[in-house]
């Protein structure tokens, strides 16, 4: 269920981690009210975060990626098939996002 992936960009880095791990996930989709894809927060953001002498009490917003890589169609994903990055896809329990 996406649901579960979609998180409040009001909530602390550390209810966001406690969120993830209580639910097994590896990565977390940030949106607003409208659902409006804002950013997203992975096992990476995380360690990057903390790397940088990031805060468990800072807002979700300074951790998160504000400029994600997204694919709308298959198309997509095939321009970028000889490139290392990291799709989300129902392969790998990721949600397939559509926004």
């Amino acid at each position: 269920m996406l649901n579960k992936y979609l998180i409040s960009p009001d909530l602390t880095v550390k209810q966001v981690i406690t969120y993830m791990e209580e639910n097994g996930l590896k990565a977390v989709v940030i949106v607003n009210d409208d659902r409006k894809l804002l950013g997203l927060f992975t096992l990476g953001d995380m360690r990057h975060f903390f790397l940088n002498n990031g805060d468990l009490s800072a807002n979700i917003s300074e951790a998160m990626n504000r400029d994600p890589i997204i694919f709308k169609s298959e198309f997509d994903i095939e321009k970028y098939n000889n490139t290392s990055i990291n799709v989300l896809s129902k392969s790998n329990t990721s949600p397939n996002l559509r926004f």
